[in-house]
């Protein structure tokens, strides 16, 4: 799954306005961030041609990020870090926060699971599991598209921010970016795709942070016009 993890960073923004969406962004594919460096560096190892119609990678050897122990792991140590990082250390509600890192950090197991085909360990690279819903091309790409849709939802109506259409505008450009993923010209390579991935997580992260400060920047000066 690509698109459909950000859904719920949006909902978790609404069950605590004081989390920044774009930590969120980045806690919901803390696992696919990993994973790519780990594909950079060889240490886990996948290849580009998964026979699959809604995904074109195939996951080989993922021990490490997205075994079922070490999604709980990450998770566990998201918490942790979340809790200590130097510019949290005064901020109110901060074990509630952490928490929630937690929870979006894990959120990303969950939600493979429903569409990755029998490649997720449960520990190390045994047992693998998997629904298979990457096996239509239609029907995940309208699963990730709903999910981020309600999600998006539910964030826009928890904000004082109205006609909002900077967030309809990031729908439709995470769209077609999920669009190009499946239907799109394959990568020579798993580090191509690694590659594309990394910097679509990171440019995704950086449009929410660009976006929240837009909308508060509005909210100050009595501006709820369109952005």
């Amino acid at each position: 799954m690509f698109i459909g993890h950000y859904s719920v960073s949006y909902v978790i923004k609404k069950k605590e306005l004081g989390l920044p969406l774009w930590h969120l962004f980045l806690a919901t594919q803390l696992m696919d961030i990993i994973w790519c460096i780990f594909i950079f560096w060889g240490i886990e190892k996948a290849d580009t041609n998964s026979g699959l119609p809604g995904s074109h990678i195939h996951l080989e050897y993922m021990p490490y990020t997205h075994s079922l122990i070490g999604s709980l792991i990450l998770s566990a140590l998201m918490v942790v870090f979340y809790r200590i990082l130097p510019s949290n250390k005064y901020k109110a509600n901060l074990n509630r926060k952490s928490l929630l890192m937690g929870i979006a950090v894990f959120s990303h197991w969950v939600l493979d699971l429903i569409v990755h085909y029998k490649d997720l360990p449960i520990i190390g690279n045994s047992f693998k599991v998997g629904f298979g819903l990457y096996s239509s091309a239609f029907w995940s790409f309208t699963l990730e598209s709903i999910l981020l849709g309600v999600g998006m939802l539910i964030y826009y109506y928890s904000t004082n921010l109205k006609k909002k259409y900077g967030t309809l505008t990031f729908y439709l450009f995470l769209l077609i970016i999920n669009a190009n993923t499946v239907w799109g010209p394959v990568a020579p390579n798993e580090k191509i795709a690694a590659t594309f991935l990394f910097i679509c997580y990171l440019l995704f992260a950086l449009i929410t942070l660009l976006m929240e400060k837009v909308g508060k920047n509005k909210v100050a000066n009595n501006d709820i016009s369109n952005f």
